[in-house]
């Protein structure tokens, strides 16, 4: 199984069950999914860097909380980028977020055997 997700943070919250893990981390995806995708859009078109850091701070919360640190992470960096419009950082970043959910993808199907 890969590192996408720190079983841990999942434990602490609702237990060892994994059919638990399993369709939260589901839900978790879909609603990343949205997230990002929103992120990229305002990415591509240099909307509002506002914008960008109001979406990763939403998915920076809820990422941390399902053990996805690494996303997590990316997001509190998007977060700060996008206060400071900070293009540059914003565009190194937004390039992490589809491979870092595909993990999280990956994780949830090996869960799901």
């Amino acid at each position: 199984m890969n590192d996408a997700i720190d079983r841990s943070a999942l434990i602490k919250m609702v237990g060892d069950d994994p059919a638990i893990h399993t369709h939260l981390l589901t839900k978790f995806v879909d609603t990343s999914a949205q997230i990002i995708a929103e992120i990229l859009d305002t990415c591509r078109h240099r909307n509002n860097a506002e914008t960008i850091a109001d979406l990763a701070h939403k998915l920076k919360s809820s990422s941390m909380a399902m053990g996805a640190i690494e996303l997590g992470q990316i997001c509190s960096a998007l977060e700060s980028a996008g206060k400071s419009s900070d293009w540059i950082t914003i565009a190194e970043l937004e390039s992490r977020l589809d491979p870092i959910l595909s993990s999280i993808r990956e994780y949830v199907g090996e869960l799901k055997g």
